[in-house]
Parts: structure tokens; sequence; C-alpha cells
């Protein structure tokens, strides 16, 4: 059996409904199911999502505010930063360190200059991991941990699809022009869409409100729920995507379908044309999705695999580290 450990995941804030924090809140959840007790350590603690986490009773630390001792067996962090700050400003004890990058682009997500110190890193996708090695982290200490769907998200999948979305939601914190004139053309039509996200309305993604819909329109993890709950998804944000994706673009697109890859942009009326003419196509492509990203996607089990690795991370003393 694994030795049971108390981990803080370590996320530069816990504000907003965005992947990172999001990422925090299903790890604590899912290490707590493993066995482990795990807390968020954060600078910055604010509603709207403080108010969900408070709901929910997760253990969030402000380490701005924070004057105690901490002790943990293992750190994971997703944000250099904030990993820092813990380990020259607070009182630690000696502990295990893992960094996950979520990211190839966005610097708050780059590995810590500090790179040699940390002995087990975490990378989103092999493009990811190849930014890290660029970035000095050594090859070898680097596992896939890809963007993954909850377990429970798999028992709820839909069995019935309608033969044209009359449902669709926009999951995204940056849609771009052409996807909202997209929307007005559909409800023209009498097709309900719904926008969720920072600039629209804000809430948690999760599969409750997914399963109210018959097409997402989406890019990154959301994309993994929706195969784990057999709703079709649209792959395409401000970056463009590869609209439906075919068993041809899925090896592509995946493990982060963040659809920064295929530089396809389309129009209102392409989209339009694309997103109805070809529904019906992709419903026979949902049980190819949902079966693959059961065995490559699920959180529980992509985690206990990393969960049974921790043990032999090297902890590191932190006098000496400083």
């Amino acid at each position: 059996p694994v030795k049971t450990m108390k981990i803080l995941i370590l996320n530069h804030f816990i504000q907003n409904f965005t992947g990172s924090e999001i990422n925090a809140l299903q790890l604590c959840e899912a290490l707590g199911a493993l066995g482990h007790e795990a807390h968020i350590g954060t600078l910055i603690y604010k509603p709207p999502l403080q108010d969900y986490v408070l709901q929910k009773g997760y253990r969030v630390i402000n380490l701005l505010e924070e004057t105690g001792e901490l002790d943990y067996d293992l750190v994971w962090a997703h944000h250099a930063p904030v990993l820092a700050y813990l380990l020259f400003k607070k009182k630690l004890q000696d502990t295990r360190l893992v960094f996950s990058s979520l990211s190839p682009i966005l610097p708050l997500e780059a590995p810590p200059v500090f790179v040699e110190e940390i002995h087990y890193y975490l990378s989103l996708s092999e493009l990811n991991q190849r930014a890290m090695i660029q970035a000095g982290v050594p090859a070898e200490r680097i596992h896939i941990f890809p963007n993954y769907a909850p377990g429970r998200f798999f028992s709820l999948a839909k069995t019935a699809h309608p033969e044209s979305p009359r449902k669709i939601a926009v999951s995204s914190n940056h849609p771009p022009e052409e996807v909202r004139t997209f929307a007005d053309m559909a409800r023209s039509q009498g097709v309900e869409v719904d926008f969720w996200g920072a600039q629209d309305k804000i809430t948690f993604v999760d599969a409750e409100l997914l399963l109210n819909y018959d097409l997402v329109l989406t890019i990154g993890k959301t994309t993994q729920y929706c195969f784990a709950l057999k709703i079709p998804v649209y792959s395409y944000d401000h970056y463009g995507g590869f609209g439906y994706i075919n068993h041809d673009s899925y090896d592509r697109a995946k493990p982060s379908f963040a659809g920064r890859l295929c530089n396809i942009h389309r129009t209102s009326a392409e989209l339009f044309a694309d997103i109805f003419d070809n529904y019906p196509a992709n419903l026979a492509n949902l049980d190819f999705f949902y079966n693959d990203c059961q065995q490559n996607y699920c959180l529980e089990t992509n985690l206990q695999h990393i969960a049974s690795q921790f043990d032999a991370i090297p902890v590191t003393n932190i006098q000496a580290f400083r």
C-alpha cells in the first residue's frame, strides 16, 4: 500500500474559474480519495472562487498571511513565483518538491530558475515537455500528466443525442468575435447558445452544467470533460481550432486540445455551416473518444500512477536549498 502523505498544492491565485485553479481543487479531491490529505497554498485568495471553496470545504492557506510553520510531506506547485515565495519566505519543514507545468506559453507556468533542485516534474503534453527541456529541466525528471476528466464524469455519459444541436455551450475565457457572431446566427434559427467564462457568465464548469447541452464549443480541459460525458465537442477558440475532432485530428490535437497547433481560422458563416452540417457524422466518434479518454485521461487512474512514485522523490533540505 502507498504511504499516505500530507500534500500542499500551490497555485498563484484561487480567485477565478480558470484551468490551473480548477486543477488545484480537483487534485485536492482526488488525492483525498486516494487517502492523502491535501491542502492548497496561494498568494491571492478572493471571490468568486473563494466562495465556492468555502462552500465545498477545501482547506486553503493564504501564504501572504500565514505565520505558522508549514509541515508537508510533499509540495506540488503549478506556478514558480508561489513556490519560490514558500521556499524562501515561509517557515517550512523539509519536504519533497513536485513542479507541474500546465502550459508552454504562459510565463507564470514556466519552470522555476532553480531547476536542478527539483527532482520530479509533471508536464501537460510532449510539446510542453520540449519547452521545459529548453528551459533547463533534465528530461529524465519529466513525467507526462495530461489534462483529465474526473472519474465520476464517465458514469454520467449521455446515451441519446438529437439530430441537430438545439442547445450549445461556449466554454471559454476568450471567445473570438467570429464565435459571438456565429452565436447570433444560431439564435436567429431558434438555437439556444450560452457563453460560460471570464467575459460572460462565470461559474464552475462541471458535468452537471455540460450535460444540459447538445454541443460544447471549447478548447483545453473541457474537451476531455466532453469526451467523458459523450457530449459532441467543437474545438475552436482564439487560436482557431480543429473544429469537430475526428480520428485524424485527434492524434494531432491531443493531449492538451488547446488548438494552438492547427492554425485553422473560420468565419462565422463557416462555423455555422460546419457545426450544423457535420454534427450527425460526429456522433459516430463519441464512443471512440469516450473509451480513449477513460484509458488515458481519467484523473484518478493517472494520479494513482504518479502518487505511487512520491515516496521515491528525494526530500529537499530547505536550509541547504536556501
